[in-house]
């Protein structure tokens, strides 16, 4: 035998107990729309080409592969872009004119 008034899921919470919960639930959701903002509006360190720094998004054998160079390294994506005609380094070469890498400086 259970008793008169068996309850299933234990005892309920008290007024105070509920307060608490609301708060930290509401304190979560601040937390959780606060990263959704913050990561919706941040560029990150690889937002656009300039300053001698290439950024690419290109097509990979997983789906895509971001490309962030800088100095020698760009210099020499650069060279390769502008030295062959297809569509991957047509964008590279708009990239590399960002950076402030044209075709002379690739050495």
């Amino acid at each position: 035998m259970r008793g008169r008034n068996p309850e299933h899921f234990g005892q309920s919470l008290s007024r105070r107990g509920k307060w608490v919960i609301g708060v930290i639930g509401v304190c979560a959701l601040a937390i959780f729309a606060g990263v959704g903002v913050w990561s919706g509006l941040h560029q990150g360190n690889y937002d656009q080409s300039r300053n001698g720094c290439i950024n690419l998004s290109v097509v990979s054998s997983t789906g895509g592969a971001v490309i962030h160079a800088c100095g020698g390294k760009a210099r020499t994506i650069c060279r390769s872009a502008y030295a062959h005609t297809d569509s991957q380094s047509r964008q590279t070469r708009a990239q590399c004119k960002l950076a402030g890498i044209g075709a002379g400086q690739t050495g």
